[in-house]
């Protein structure tokens, strides 16, 4: 009789040992003569120890795009619309299914795409324990919209993971896809309209003055109010030049809009770092290390998926110090231990100090909101 089933993976190389279960259980004792009663005896119920050897993952052919993912998997994609017009979207879905650590790892993401909006992934994972491992799917959805007319292609993703009966990593790749947009329906007004655009419905002809009274008439200009509204007026206007600039700098310039909201976004990974924290949680490597990785493309003006040595290089050719560099490069190695090398994460709550830390350094070195 099957009590319970449990699916275990491993965290720490070595040679690992299952402690025995143990059960109390009451048995009752038939009487072998008919005016005797039945009796109830308790036994403890323990099973045998197991022992299980833990293999280290090969560092050779590893690629580059593995986030820690172990078993076999298959990978398929597909795209709601590929035609659409400006200011529609559409909904690119990547599902993987298999068997193995597949709630442990990170799916692959996105690329940016010039003018294109993407929001947040929303990622949802299946599982089940039958048969002798865990199995599943994960599905990550992302809905993207078109900002501009043109032909976009979105390039195939990468997702590789290590097979243990092969004992090498696989690859798999999606294909890419074609987007063709097309102009929107809307019109954008500008703020200057030609008078000919301007059309009055109801009447024709404007309404005829026939009678004004001059005595009653003032000369605004010699009151003391109206310089003062003119004085205020020119006040103004270098305020409103720079937000209306601004405004038209944020809508035009993507990459000056990632530079302006990188500090938003980090404080949206920090939030679920610091939640992490709290309950001792290892997804506070995966929130630390996107969320300073994405805060430091955006304020150089990088692509985001970038390698941890592109930053770092690019962090190297400003005038930040060389300490900063080093104390970023040190952090992510923290991480990419934490997250990918079994028995690699030390204590939660001394690498969030080393997080915060890392961002003083950084603030102070000159990379700013």
């Amino acid at each position: 009789m099957l009590l319970r089933k449990v699916s275990l993976i491993p965290t720490r190389t070595g040679i690992l040992k299952i402690p025995p279960l143990k059960l109390d259980v009451s048995v009752i004792i038939r009487s072998a003569r008919f005016f005797d009663f039945d009796r109830s005896r308790k036994y403890n119920i323990v099973s045998n120890a197991r022992k299980i050897t833990v293999k280290e993952l090969p560092l050779t052919g590893r690629p580059e795009s593995w986030n820690g993912a172990v078993g076999n998997y298959s990978m398929v994609s597909n795209i709601s619309n590929k035609v659409m017009k400006v200011g529609d979207s559409f909904t690119y879905t990547l599902t993987i299914r298999g068997s193995g650590n597949i709630k442990y790892f990170d799916a692959p993401r996105l690329p940016e795409i010039s003018h294109m909006r993407f929001i947040d992934p929303e990622v949802s994972t299946n599982t089940n324990t039958k048969g002798r491992t865990l199995s599943g799917s994960k599905s990550i959805k992302y809905l993207v919209i078109a900002q501009e007319e043109a032909s976009f292609e979105v390039p195939a993703l990468e997702f590789s993971y290590f097979d243990p009966k092969l004992e090498k990593y696989e690859i798999l790749r999606t294909e890419t896809y074609r987007i063709d947009v097309s102009p929107g329906e809307f019109i954008s007004i500008p703020t200057a309209v030609a008078q000919s655009q301007v059309m009055r419905e109801g009447a024709d002809i404007g309404f005829i003055v026939k009678t004004v009274n001059v005595a009653d008439y003032q000369i605004y200009s010699a009151s003391w109010l109206y310089w003062l509204i003119l004085l205020l007026s020119l006040l103004t206007m270098p305020i409103a030049a720079f937000y209306a600039k601004e405004r038209s700098r944020l809508s035009g310039d993507v990459e000056y809009m990632r530079h302006r909201a990188a500090g938003r976004v980090l404080k949206k990974y920090l939030r679920q770092a610091s939640e992490a924290v709290k309950s001792s949680d290892r997804q506070f490597y995966g929130f630390a290390q996107t969320g300073l990785a994405n805060y430091i493309a955006d304020k150089l003006k990088l692509p985001r998926g970038s390698t941890t040595e592109a930053l770092t290089e690019a962090l190297g050719n400003t005038a930040i110090p060389r300490a900063a560099v080093v104390q970023v490069k040190s952090f992510v190695d923290i991480c990419n231990k934490a997250r990918f090398m079994p028995g690699g994460s030390g204590s939660v709550q001394a690498d969030y100090k080393e997080l915060q830390k890392t961002i003083e350094i950084l603030t102070r070195a000159g990379l700013k909101k």
